[in-house]
């Protein structure tokens, strides 16, 4: 009896340094979590700031080429594809 006492109290300690190494575990975790997530968050915001800026500058060009259209058809009479 006293020897499975023993085993007992020795798979209680396993469990409880097993717990422990487990939360510092899950907490390192965590962290790495907040940092690709805060990564993430920057990169996508950078990405959509670009996709504006395209989106702006797309339009100038659209802007551009129509005035150069115009310029075309008086100076020569047609435009140049």
């Amino acid at each position: 009896m006293e020897d499975l006492e023993t085993k007992f109290r020795l798979l209680q300690a396993d469990f409880g340094e097993f717990k422990q190494e487990f939360k510092e575990f899950a907490h390192k975790m965590e962290q790495r979590f907040e940092s690709i997530s805060e990564t993430m968050d920057s990169i996508v915001g950078d990405f959509k700031k670009f996709d504006e800026e395209q989106t702006i500058l797309s339009h100038h060009q659209s802007n551009h080429s129509d005035r150069i259209e115009k310029l075309e058809k008086k100076v020569f009479g047609v435009t140049h594809i």
